[in-house]
């Protein structure tokens, strides 16, 4: 705390400095420096005279010099203290409620008793890492759980704190940004209008000096402030990381205490231990559906879930129950074909689930100690994903006389981003050339409806001829053309629903009668 006082004794030193200043003797008209009376003598009508260092009584009145840039200078260094103040309190407050929990580190404890010290605990970091901790402790039994809990947690922290350094740096360029503002204003001042009056320039250049001073001034004191705050925080930060990683050494040593801590209470809630069952009486129970379907390349909506019971179906906690990949076509978590996982309170245990590519049947096993009789299959069927490319696959590039059908339909093929066959998705074929319509075009379309619409449609608009369909078990729609009464280019442009910024294009070519006799 003893560096925060560097930042007021800073702001001391300037108002000292200013008071000094406001109390020196003007400077003599010798050696060059132009005397006031004949200052005032060339001013005409504007004698009141040019403002002397010696007419300030105050650092105060220093600043009055920078004009209204000064408090906008002022606001600026008010917002940035009021940030650090709250900070500063924040991790004090942090800290004084954090004394109880740091002293565990140096006392042999059992879980029961971090347990009662972290509830007793007033709210801080430490205590919130410490309940986390414990929480997991009793769920999985696994150290390198509460290692990757402990970074998490010190990353995100890190993370929040970064906002506060980020407002602080806008805060400081926004102080040089005023003072730099300042003084183009000054400058701007002393030269418009074309005239060199004294008073005129002295003013302008009062402006401009100042209004740079005070923004420095503040944007050297934020960043001071600023800094010290980071280094505050980083020690906090290292302190409580340095005790809850000891406390996370403590427990993985003292793992079979926690087991006879909380039996009881597990046991009063219908919820036995592993330690109470021997391995024959374990069951699994699927806590989800054991046939599920899911876009290929996609996790499943809802992880793999089993409760392990015992003969009477009460639920066991402590239980290791292992999922497993058969074959391919999926991963489990981190990108497992085996992963094994701690039973919780409930006795559930749970594994997320990866598809990749391929559609098909996936089948994953749950088991506990790969024991026949404690077997639970899952069977995941991967289905094509959304529409993401539509290709031609043959028709196009056709010719034929005019008013006849082309020899060979339009065929286009509709898959997923792995390229899988995507069935039954609406694909609408379009004449966006020439005069022709489709074979299998519904002339009731044509029918007027004797609305409003209907007639202004056929006078103020060209409806294109469109004809729908839907892809078949390959991904693939046709369209057959009959092409228009006069010689000429058709075409037609195929667009699968959702994918209309990717049209294909078809052309064929209507040949006049004697052409195509000839």
């Amino acid at each position: 705390m003893r560096r925060f006082a560097t930042v007021f004794t800073l702001a001391a030193t300037m108002m000292i400095w200013g008071w000094a200043t406001a109390h020196q003797q003007p400077v003599s008209p010798q050696n060059g420096a132009v005397n006031q009376d004949s200052l005032a003598s060339t001013a005409g009508s504007q004698t009141a005279g040019v403002t002397e260092l010696k007419d300030f009584d105050s650092l105060w009145q220093l600043t009055e010099l920078g004009g209204g840039i000064r408090w906008g200078i002022f606001f600026v260094f008010a917002v940035a203290i009021s940030f650090i103040l709250k900070k500063v309190i924040g991790l004090s407050i942090d800290f004084w409620n954090s004394r109880k929990l740091e002293k565990l580190e140096s006392q042999t404890v059992t879980v029961a008793e971090v347990q009662q010290t972290v509830l007793q605990a007033k709210q801080s970091l430490l205590a919130t890492l410490l309940a986390k901790q414990i929480d997991l402790f009793e769920n999985t039994k696994k150290v390198e759980v509460l290692h990757e809990e402990l970074n998490s947690f010190v990353s995100l922290q890190r993370e929040h704190f970064t906002r506060f350094s980020n407002r602080m740096s806008f805060l400081s360029d926004t102080a040089g940004a005023l003072g730099l503002l300042g003084t183009v204003w000054g400058m701007f001042l002393t030269f418009f209008g074309g005239t060199l009056d004294s008073q005129r320039i002295l003013n302008g250049m009062g402006i401009a000096l100042i209004t740079t001073l005070l923004g420095l001034v503040v944007s050297i004191i934020i960043n001071f402030a600023s800094t010290e705050v980071s280094n505050f925080f980083n020690r906090r930060l290292e302190r409580v990381f340095e005790v809850a990683d000891n406390l996370r050494t403590r427990l993985f040593m003292t793992s079979v205490i926690s087991y006879s801590d909380f039996a009881l209470e597990r046991s009063s809630n219908g919820i036995e231990s592993e330690s109470m069952q021997s391995p024959s009486e374990i069951r699994l129970r699927s806590t989800c559906e054991q046939k599920q379907y899911s876009i290929v390349g996609r996790h499943l909506q809802r992880p793999l879930s089993v409760q392990t019971v015992n003969s009477q179906g009460i639920p066991i906690t402590g239980v290791e129950v292992i999922f497993e990949v058969l074959g391919e076509g999926g991963y489990l978590v981190d990108k497992q074909t085996r992963y094994t996982v701690t039973s919780n309170k409930k006795g559930t245990a749970e594994a997320s689930f990866l598809l990749t590519g391929e559609v098909g049947k996936r089948t994953v096993v749950a088991s506990v100690n790969d024991n026949e009789h404690t077997k639970l299959e899952f069977q995941i069927h991967g289905v094509p994903g959304p529409p993401a490319k539509l290709v031609s696959v043959s028709g196009n590039h056709q010719s034929a006389a005019t008013g006849q059908l082309i020899g060979k339909p339009f065929v286009v093929e509709l898959s997923d981003a792995f390229g899988n066959a995507v069935k039954d998705s609406v694909v609408l074929f379009t004449i966006t050339k020439g005069s022709g319509r489709f074979a299998h075009y519904n002339h009731d379309n044509d029918k007027e409806s004797g609305g409003i619409t209907s007639v202004f449609k056929k006078k103020f608009l060209s409806p294109k001829v469109t004809y729908e369909t839907m892809t078949d078990s390959l991904g693939r729609a046709e369209a057959s053309l009959v092409l228009g009464p006069l010689p000429g280019v058709n075409e037609v442009t195929a667009v699968a629903k959702g994918l209309s910024k990717s049209p294909v294009v078809f052309d064929a070519m209507a040949q006049a009668q004697e052409e195509v006799s000839a």
